[in-house]
């Protein structure tokens, strides 16, 4: 037993290591250190206390003017939105946060700013920069100590599509179907499913309304320019998980026509590389077993926490 206590703690420390700033120099400590994180062998946080709180309306006054602010901004963005204005926003969200990581209001909103960025400021979701700020917040809402955590719908709404596809295989359940009847057409639980579909496997109920609600909000206009890459992905991993490469063919037309009508300033390069992977992937004789190309997440972020309001 001593010997597990010890390889756990070992692999804390390693975990933390990867994302953390050297602490020389006077650099601030560790914000996650006051407690132990939920862990499972190597997944962090393998079912998230939030996943299954029931919402109240009262939780909702600290969160929901956040949201309103992401709306109505995205509604009629402003040139200097696009000049980084909400990126120099997360950033001072995230250094207010890192100074105080046990305030849920702080961490959502450094989220939902650097969600913002994902929108309006995409070359910003290209750097290191907006990468670490992205790790250290899906790190902080497992963190969060359990008297900490809101019974919020809109935090429960952004600590998904932060920690969907995060690769530690959290045990969502239900939660997408609940957000979802909030808003069916709603662009950032949708991105987030997408997501978490990679790591949830073959699921008929789930990805009959995943798919319902993708076609649904790409007619709606919150759908960008380039979201029809999230069809193409959630395409690709149905013909994986269901053994038919023909959905490898339907992921590239829904991928040529997101290159297609990505606007002026926004680099389209991502999803021409991804098309390309999907192509050989299609092609490789062990079809079946995706390899995952190397890189970010494509055209506006890689992340639901990075899915705009």
């Amino acid at each position: 037993m001593q010997l597990l206590g010890l390889n756990t703690t070992l692999m804390i420390w390693l975990a933390l290591a990867l994302v953390q700033e050297p602490r020389w120099r006077g650099a601030p400590a560790t914000p996650f250190m006051m407690h132990e994180v939920r862990m499972e062998g190597w997944r962090w946080d393998p079912d998230p206390i939030w996943v299954s709180m029931r919402w109240q309306d009262s939780a909702e006054v600290y969160f929901k003017p956040i949201r309103d602010e992401l709306v109505d901004v995205l509604r009629q963005p402003t040139a200097s939105a696009v000049r980084g204005a909400w990126a120099a926003k997360a950033r001072t969200a995230f250094g207010r946060w890192y100074e105080d990581h046990q305030n849920p209001e702080k961490l959502f909103r450094a989220a939902s700013y650097l969600g913002v960025t994902t929108v309006l400021d995409t070359k910003f979701c290209e750097t290191a920069e907006f990468r670490k700020m992205e790790a250290e917040l899906r790190m902080g809402i497992s963190f969060l100590k359990a008297e900490n955590i809101p019974p919020s719908y809109e935090f429960c709404r952004r600590a998904y599509m932060l920690k969907a596809g995060d690769s530690h295989g959290h045990r969502f359940r239900d939660l997408a179907f609940r957000l979802l009847k909030r808003d069916p057409v709603d662009r950032g639980v949708l991105i987030a499913m997408v997501r978490e579909y990679t790591e949830r496997g073959s699921d008929p109920p789930f990805e009959a309304i995943m798919f319902k609600g993708l076609f649904a909000c790409a007619k709606t206009k919150t759908w960008r320019e380039w979201d029809d890459q999230w069809i193409a992905r959630a395409m690709v991993m149905y013909g994986v998980f269901h053994k038919q490469k023909s959905y490898y063919d339907k992921a590239a037309t829904y991928l040529n026509r997101a290159i297609a009508r990505t606007p002026k300033g926004v680099d389209p390069t991502p999803m021409k590389k991804l098309k390309e992977h999907y192509l050989r992937e299609r092609d490789l004789p062990n079809f079946g077993r995706p390899t995952f190309p190397s890189g970010g997440g494509g055209t506006g972020g890689s992340s639901g926490g990075g899915s705009g309001s």
